[in-house]
């Protein structure tokens, strides 16, 4: 072959590889890691004996949003015709005053709701605390301030005090406290309280008047819980805490494995 010949055609696939390799101007590349935004707490499954006709609330469980923006949560369930699922939004609850020289503060752990009534001074006369929910239809916690009774007391409403006794409520004492905590789970998802406590002798009627005077109104009203709207909205970086709530149908017998899809 003519070497000139050669050269030339060399040269062309030369520049025909230059043109096929080189089809941009520049290049950039990502790495993308993705992390999950919606995770649930690993305690997130319930086992429950129940019969037909009832209605049934579940454990809580904890759905967190760690990502920065917001997410909308769409809920989903395979319960087979004649169990309902609806949701329950779970949420916290909290007070805190000073009303005529005792202080009282309602904090909620989520587990817990706790009432500390705190006196302003070692008390010159017997301390008192009760805690009254649902009047006039509920009970109270109590302690007596007169010398008849000593320790804590639960009162059902129009009925004789008896000594307490009860798992889902705790009390404790100190020289100038005194603090009630009931479960969570004992409450209704809306419930009202009122309290009377008393200062050196002095009555104070805790209410929302917040003026120590006035037996049981205005009363405090409250909600722990309500139906979750479906989808929800999640904030960024932020928790939702729900109930799942099952309402079975007369002659629905067997067993079921209830999922609950989050989307």
């Amino acid at each position: 072959m003519n070497k000139k010949l050669m050269f030339g055609l060399l040269g062309l696939f030369a520049i025909g590889l230059v043109a096929a390799t080189v089809g941009y101007y520049a290049m950039f590349s990502t790495t993308l890691v993705i992390n999950q935004s919606i995770t649930l707490d690993e305690d997130c499954t319930d086992s429950i004996n129940a019969f037909d006709g009832d209605i049934i609330v579940g454990d809580k469980c904890i759905i967190t949003n760690n990502a920065p923006s917001l997410r909308e949560l769409t809920f989903n369930n395979n319960a087979p015709t004649g169990i309902g699922v609806t949701y329950l939004k779970e949420t916290d609850y909290s007070y805190s005053a000073d009303i005529a020289g005792v202080g009282v503060e309602v904090t909620d752990d989520g587990e817990w709701i706790q009432w500390v009534y705190t006196y302003a001074d070692t008390p010159t006369h017997t301390p008192k605390m009760t805690v009254a929910i649902n009047y006039p239809t509920g009970y109270a916690i109590t302690t007596f301030d007169d010398g008849s009774h000593t320790g804590w007391y639960y009162a059902v409403d129009g009925e004789t005090e008896i000594a307490l006794d009860l798992d889902w409520v705790e009390t404790d004492e100190t020289i100038n406290t005194r603090t009630v905590r009931i479960k969570k789970s004992a409450l209704d998802n809306e419930f009202k309280w009122h309290g009377y406590a008393n200062y050196n002798g002095n009555p104070v009627w805790i209410n929302s008047g917040e003026d120590g005077t006035g037996y049981s109104e205005p009363i405090f009203e409250v909600t722990i819980r309500e139906e979750l709207t479906n989808p929800y909205n999640l904030s960024a970086s932020s928790e939702l805490v729900i109930r799942p709530v099952y309402e079975i149908a007369p002659g629905v017998i067997g067993t079921y494995v209830i999922n609950t899809t989050i989307a």
